[in-house]
């Protein structure tokens, strides 16, 4: 996979983000106390949309310079530093989002396509609170509108929808917003492995009329699609019986540390 990616980690700590970015230098990773993104840093900032979990805790914002999926490491001495250093958590109201370099319309247009096309089941991989949750919009009941603006090389009314392409113009990406505040690795790493190889598909495809027509035709399921074996399916399944539990046990659900 050669798009570059980027992340954005929602999350509460003990340190404010002047000092976490000064635990972060001193464990060699080059970090600053600012909202701009950069490819010499990353940007630890204050995010007032989260909830505080305790009187005292900060609000953090954590953006990845831009990376490749090869160098998904670098995420995991990230996250491990943050941890061994400052009591974190994340409620409902934190997010993962994940960048991925698109390099045309063209290609934005089928990552839509893809997304409204297999909706239905991504989400099931998601918690129930990022299913009905006012900065993660589905795009599928809303799919007339959107649809309209991105076939003509608009970007959509809406900016929080599951995908977000009012991203590109400046940074050259789209946003996938879906997934659940979490600094576990292994499930940042697969929902990153899930979102550049869903771009990777969408570069296949010279047209969005090809597209369609090969998703009318042949009706593909999702990981027949993807062609995704191994951990990466294995973990997403495991993610849509475990959500499919928690259904009926949301409110006790909600007050979990890591979704």
């Amino acid at each position: 996979m050669k798009e570059q990616i980027g992340l954005e980690f929602e999350f509460s700590a003990s340190l404010n983000q002047a000092n976490m970015a000064e635990v972060l230098n001193r464990n060699g990773i080059v970090a600053r106390a600012t909202s701009q993104v950069s490819p010499q840093w990353w940007a630890v900032s204050r995010d007032g949309t989260i909830d505080r979990h305790a009187n005292g805790c900060n609000q953090i914002e954590l953006k990845a310079p831009p990376l490749r999926v090869q160098d998904l490491g670098t995420i995991r001495k990230v996250l491990d530093t943050i941890k061994a250093n400052c009591d974190t958590a994340v409620n409902v109201s934190c997010g993962l989002h994940c960048h991925v370099e698109v390099l045309s319309w063209a290609v934005i247009k089928n990552v839509y396509l893809l997304w409204n096309h297999f909706e239905p089941e991504i989400i099931s991989f998601l918690p129930m609170a990022r299913r009905a949750n006012g900065m993660t919009r589905q795009i599928r009941p809303r799919w007339e509108g959107i649809w309209r603006n991105v076939r003509n090389d608009h970007r959509p009314d809406e900016r929080y929808l599951m995908v977000n392409s009012h991203c590109f113009q400046k940074y050259g990406t789209v946003e996938f917003r879906g997934h659940s505040g979490t600094l576990n690795y292994n499930k940042v790493k697969r929902w990153v492995l899930f979102c550049a190889r869903l771009v990777e598909i969408a570069r296949e495809f010279q047209t969005w009329k090809e597209l369609d027509a090969y998703l009318k035709f042949y009706k593909p399921g999702l990981f027949d699609l993807f062609d995704m074996n191994g951990k990466t399916r294995r973990y997403l399944e495991g993610r849509k019986a475990t959500h499919a539990k928690r259904g009926s046990t949301y409110g006790r659900y909600l007050k979990r540390c890591d979704l």
